[in-house]
């Protein structure tokens, strides 16, 4: 499936980044709130959507800041995102999920 090799690409390269070339991206950004060093890569849950249009994208490969646990995504990633979205009957598998609503 092209869906998963290029979230691995993007989770391999990811993983392979130097300090210098961290730091730029972090830079990149940034919101304001870090300006130090520093990341690991981690693979997150996102979920889009809502109600019967939920909509979870599993082990989706994510910079984090070791400073202010800001995440960040590369562009690779967010394409393969979007490809999901834009086409979710190819992607994806139907599963059973316990959701909760609370209180306003």
């Amino acid at each position: 499936m092209a869906l998963k090799a290029a979230l691995g690409a993007a989770f391999s390269d990811s993983s392979k980044i130097s300090c210098q070339e961290w730091q730029q991206f972090h830079d990149e950004v940034s919101t304001g709130i870090c300006s130090l060093p520093g990341k690991q890569t981690a693979r997150e849950n996102h979920t889009f959507g809502h109600g019967a249009r939920l909509l979870v994208i599993e082990n989706v490969p994510t910079y984090v800041c070791d400073n202010c646990h800001e995440s960040y995504l590369t562009a690779a990633t967010s394409r393969a995102i979007d490809e999901v979205l834009a086409h979710p009957d190819q992607h994806t598998v139907r599963r059973e999920v316990s959701v909760a609503t609370l209180a306003a």
